[in-house]
């Protein structure tokens, strides 16, 4: 069976919480910077599975 998706760690999570803090970047503006909207991102840091790109 091949997977749905993929989901950060809670650690990853957390790592990735605190690298926004210090830059003091919203998911909004890390949406922005990656090109995509916020939807993925927030799936991600609520650990939710995120379908593959590809």
């Amino acid at each position: 069976m091949t997977s749905q998706g993929l989901r950060a760690s809670p650690e990853g999570i957390r790592a990735a919480k605190t690298a926004l803090t210090d830059k003091t970047w919203s998911q909004h503006k890390l949406a922005a910077a990656l090109g995509i909207t916020r939807q993925p991102v927030s799936k991600f840091f609520a650990g939710r599975f995120l379908p593959r790109l590809c």
